[in-house]
């Protein structure tokens, strides 16, 4: 779990178990990382979708976008790919 999720997580964790708060809407899931490949984090992903999202709100995941290989300035400039499939999710809501 990267630090800035369990900031979120932690942030939000009693907002979340609030029975007088819902949070309804659409959310996407997109995780960066160095490592080559868009695999690698799969398991990872599947964890982020299931906290806080699956468990603890009313919101429909979209989709999930896993990008590797962004790891210097514009490397994610040059993943045309992720990028054409970034705009597809975002289509999505």
């Amino acid at each position: 779990m990267t630090a800035q999720l369990k900031t979120i997580i932690d942030r939000f964790y009693s907002v979340f178990n609030n029975p007088d708060k819902h949070f309804k809407g659409k959310v996407a899931i997109i995780l960066t990382h160095a490592y080559p490949g868009n695999d690698f984090y799969r398991s990872y992903m599947d964890l982020v979708k299931a906290q806080p999202f699956e468990n603890n709100t009313e919101m429909e995941i979209v989709d999930t976008l896993e990008v590797g290989g962004v790891k210097f300035i514009g490397d994610a400039d040059k993943a045309e790919d992720a990028l054409k499939n970034a705009y597809k999710i975002g289509l999505k809501f």
